[in-house]
């Protein structure tokens, strides 16, 4: 093959592998926010659901 060639090729997967990284990068922010410890949506910290999950911990400890 030719130098030109070969150099086109590079670029072309460099430039498809930095494509896929930034489409990745843009699907990731999409999705919901987790806690790490828990796996509770982080947005969720005052919802009903997680109120009574918080009452019933305490309780527990007492």
């Amino acid at each position: 093959m030719s130098s030109g060639l070969d150099l086109l090729l590079v670029i072309a997967a460099v430039a498809s592998a930095l494509g896929y990284m930034v489409w990745r990068k843009v699907r990731s922010t999409k999705k919901v926010r987790r806690d790490w410890a828990s796996g509770h949506p982080e947005s969720c910290a005052g919802c009903g659901i997680m109120e009574i999950r918080r009452a019933q911990l305490k309780a527990k400890k007492n």
